[in-house]
């Protein structure tokens, strides 16, 4: 389960910045990704990158945004994916179980195949964004997400 936990923090850069209105409000949304902007200095550029081409940033602000949006909804936590802040974001995100199940186990696959010793809160989140994007089923989810 700490797997997929992990996994799933990668996709909640994603799913963070592009949530479904149905339980996420929108105006808090586009609040929270306004407020990581400004705490992370990252630019338009970097914040284009995540929530339309779904790509990680090159610059440190941008990885730092992604890590940002994460810890909006809890699911950082130490450094670490928090499973609960996890499995609460999804539950928020996606009303089909299958969805979400998909996003738990690309999250797990990211958990059991990313080393991200000694890599700061930045580089972790990055890393586990990127690896999310690898992952086809969760990837055909993107139209799901309101960008």
């Amino acid at each position: 389960m700490k797997a997929s936990a992990a996994l799933t923090l990668v996709f909640l850069a994603l799913a963070v910045f592009h949530c479904s209105e149905a339980k996420i409000d929108k105006a808090k949304k586009e609040a929270a990704i306004k407020k990581c902007q400004a705490e992370t200095s990252a630019s338009d550029e970097d914040v284009k990158k995540v929530r339309k081409e779904h790509v990680v940033p090159e610059s440190e602000e941008g990885k730092c945004f992604i890590a940002c949006g994460f810890n909006t909804y809890d699911m950082l936590k130490d450094n670490r994916i928090n499973l609960e802040g996890v499995n609460a974001f999804f539950e928020k995100l996606y009303d089909e179980q299958e969805k979400r199940d998909i996003a738990i186990k690309a999250a797990a696959s990211c958990a059991a195949t990313e080393s991200i010793s000694g890599l700061n809160e930045c580089h972790v989140a990055a890393k586990y964004f990127a690896c999310l994007q690898r992952h086809p089923d969760f990837v055909k989810m993107k139209e799901d997400f309101d960008v």
